[in-house]
Order: structure tokens, then C-alpha cells, then sequence
């Protein structure tokens, strides 16, 4: 793509330059229609073809010499300080080839949104179900204001309470939103982090060896084919996605909220109700760890995930476990304000008023021009935030109906066995 390709070739250069190896198969361009860039293949690659080597000398926040050891080891403060060091030495930087591709000031992850928006739009929501939980789970910002912020000779601190996010510099909120958005394990990889989240279609697999890290091809990928990698696989949610990187992911997604229920001899217990939703109708209802262990490191999972498969799992639960999953779904959507199709109404609403905000703005008329700013990206955040809610609220609507569905065929089936 001619719009990256100055500056990816630059990048590509130096990690060769320094030790890594980049596979001339591997590109950069733009996507979709929201011109999201991330990988693709310029000609099929073959299975198990090494498509990135990155030696640990140029990974920034690892030890100096070849260790895959993390830098300040506890002492991430140093970590995020040495990157915004080096955004501010701009073109004379030793990392500037790197530094040069990061667009994390266009992030609009859920940490950096005006917190007034997120109560009003995101709590009660899992994982949100308090406002503590949207501004701590995950929000290095918020940690980063509380644990790095030191006397600078000016008395500012971080007790003193007039020193906000925004007061820092245009290199700290670089490297705060670099590390949420684009950060492995507190680590920068060069080229890899350009890459896109897929779980479902996953075709890569990421290695750490002493050396340095590895990227190969998982599968065959075919020319013109993105290149997709894990940001999150395991357990994590399709919840903690959205919170830690600001999209809904494709399928597979889970969702998985808690529940206290009252047990007769042990009092009040916490527990957790979770679901897959592999399609718009195909849901996987209580998957174990072992069900969802290959999630973000085997391609292709979802061919994994077979009607067939679904059924048998779901024949072992039983009738009290589909029971208290749809009651526990039942409650959470009930006591949310709004209904998924209210949600929807109100998205409508917000993307036309979006599209009067941007017209406005394109008119520049410079006397408003700051206010409409700040109006077109409260506005796009509002968007993303009901669109989760939408998401999510459908998503569990789905697994409702498979429940009580599969409740029925339980009830039907130990009926016969009886008579």
C-alpha cells in the first residue's frame, strides 16, 4: 500500500539491519473501509514459513544484550518513562524507525474516556458492573498517574490532585496509550504490532526463544490474505477485548458475567455464568478451561467447534446448570436501563448526530471549531460504547434461548427415561 510503504520499508529495513529477519512476503495496507491497517501477504506463504524474527536488542523494555528478561524488572514506571524519552528525540532516536509507525495518540481505548460518559454508558455492564472497576481493571493510565508521577522541582506530584492525565505530555500520553494498545507482555515488537486481533482467524503463531521472538505461519495463507494475531486468547472475554482495545472482537467471542447465588448451607457464593458465541446462533453454553485453552494460539479454532461437539458437551449438564444460567441472564438484562433495541434507537440517533457534528466541521468555522472537536470524539465514543452494549445484550439474549431450549430437550428426555 503506497501509503505505508515509505515508512513500513524504513521500519523493515532497520530490524533487518539490527539482527531480524522479515519475510519479503510480508506487507502492510489498509483493510477495510475504516482504513485500518495491519498485515498481509503479498504472495501465498507457506505453512511453518518464519514471517518475523525480532532479536531481543531491538525489542523496547527488554534488558540490553541478547535476554528476553524485561527491563526495570517491577519497575514498569521506567519502562513507559524511556519510551516517551525516546518520542521526544524524535528523528534522532535509535528506536525512531519504530517510533515513526506509532499512531497511538489516534487510540480511543475505553481507559482514556471521560469518565461522566463511561458511567453513564458502560456501568452495570460486565465486566463494568462499578465505575472502580471501569477506572482500575486494566487502566494503566490511572496506575501510571498513581504509582510514576514524581516531584519534577515544580512540587507536582502524584497525591496532588490537580495533575490529570491531560496534563502530561504529548510523549507520556504516547507511550501510556502505546502500551495499552500495542504493548506484548510490557514489551514493544517491532513490525508484529502492526499486526490485527483475529482468534477465529488466527493463522500465526508467536514464540519467545533466547534469541529473540518468532512469527510463523500457522497455516497456508493465501495471497491478498490479512495476517491476524492474538492480542488476547484463553479465557479472556470478548468484555476485556473491548475494554483493553476499544473494538468488538469477531467470532469466537465470550462473555461471562458473575452471579451470587444463595446456597442453603454455605450462605451467599459467588460464581460465574459464561458462554461462546461462535456464529449469530451457535452458542457453546458453559465451556470449560479446556474448551477455550487453544483459543489465541490454534488457527482456525472455530472448525473446532462443531454442532456436533456442542451437543454432546451440552447433553453432560444438567437441568439445574441451564436453570440458573438463563435466570442469572434473565436478572442481568433486566436490570440494565435500556433494551438491546432500545440501544438501538439510541445508536441511530448518535450516528446521525455524528454525521451533523462532522459536516459542521468540515465547513471549519473556525469559532467553534475546538468545541466540535471535542463533540465529534465524545460522540464516537458514545457510538462504540452502545454498540457494546448492543453486542453484549444480543449475545446473552442468544444463549438465553439456547438455554431454555436445551432445558426443555433435559426435561423432555429424563421424562421418557421415567415413564
Amino acid at each position: 500500500n503506497e501509503e505505508y510503504h515509505p515508512k513500513f520499508a524504513a521500519l523493515v529495513d532497520w530490524v533487518r539491519n539490527h539482527g531480524g529477519r522479515v519475510d519479503p512476503r510480508l506487507g502492510l495496507r489498509a483493510h477495510n473501509d475504516n482504513g485500518i491497517r495491519g498485515g498481509v501477504a503479498l504472495a501465498t506463504i507457506p505453512i511453518d514459513t518464519e514471517l518475523l524474527f525480532v532479536p531481543w536488542n531491538i525489542v523496547m523494555g527488554t534488558e540490553e544484550g541478547a535476554s528476553h528478561k524485561i527491563a526495570h524488572q517491577g519497575n514498569h514506571c521506567a519502562n513507559l518513562q524511556s519510551y516517551a524519552q525516546e518520542v521526544r528525540a524524535g528523528s534522532s532516536s535509535f528506536w525512531y524507525p519504530y517510533l515513526d509507525m506509532d499512531d497511538s495518540l489516534a487510540s480511543r481505548v475505553p481507559t482514556v474516556w471521560n469518565q461522566s460518559m463511561i458511567q453513564q454508558e458502560l456501568v452495570g455492564l460486565p465486566p463494568f458492573p462499578t465505575l472502580e472497576s471501569v477506572t482500575s481493571q486494566n487502566n494503566l493510565v490511572d496506575w501510571y498517574m498513581n504509582n510514576c508521577i514524581v516531584d519534577d522541582g515544580t512540587g507536582a506530584s502524584a497525591e496532588d490532585p490537580a495533575i490529570t492525565f491531560d496534563d502530561l505530555d504529548e510523549a507520556t500520553h504516547r507511550s501510556l496509550l502505546a502500551a495499552i494498545s500495542r504493548a506484548v507482555a510490557r514489551r514493544f515488537l517491532p513490525i508484529y504490532d502492526l499486526m490485527n486481533h483475529d482468534n477465529g482467524q488466527l493463522n500465526t503463531q508467536l514464540q519467545a526463544l533466547d534469541q529473540g521472538c518468532t512469527l510463523h505461519a500457522a497455516v497456508e495463507i493465501p495471497v491478498g490474505s490479512e495476517i491476524f494475531v492474538s492480542y488476547q486468547g484463553g479465557s479472556a472475554t470478548s468484555s476485556h477485548v473491548f475494554q483493553g482495545y476499544g473494538f468488538i472482537e469477531s467470532f469466537p467471542q465470550q462473555w461471562a458475567w458473575t452471579t451470587i447465588a444463595k446456597r442453603e448451607k454455605d450462605g451467599l457464593q459467588e460464581g460465574e455464568q459464561r458462554f461462546m458465541l461462535l456464529s449469530n446462533e451457535l452458542v457453546l453454553l458453559l465451556p470449560p478451561a479446556s474448551m477455550t485453552a487453544g483459543i489465541g494460539t490454534t488457527a482456525h479454532v472455530l472448525s473446532e467447534f462443531t454442532p456436533d461437539m456442542i451437543q454432546v458437551h451440552h447433553e453432560q449438564l444438567t437441568v439445574r446448570q441451564f436453570e440458573e444460567f438463563w435466570k442469572s441472564g434473565q436478572e442481568l438484562l433486566e436490570s440494565l436501563p435500556t433494551t438491546a433495541d432500545q440501544d438501538k434507537v439510541l445508536l441511530s440517533n448518535l450516528q446521525t448526530q455524528y454525521a451533523q457534528v462532522q459536516t459542521a466541521l468540515e465547513a471549519r468555522h473556525s469559532s467553534t471549531l475546538k468545541a466540535q472537536t471535542h463533540a465529534l470524539v465524545t460522540l464516537s465514543d458514545r457510538i462504540r460504547a452502545v454498540e457494546y452494549r448492543v453486542f453484549m445484550k444480543r449475545a446473552i439474549g442468544t444463549a438465553l434461548r439456547v438455554a431454555q431450549q436445551e432445558r426443555l430437550l433435559h426435561h423432555q428426555a429424563t421424562t421418557m427415561e421415567e415413564l
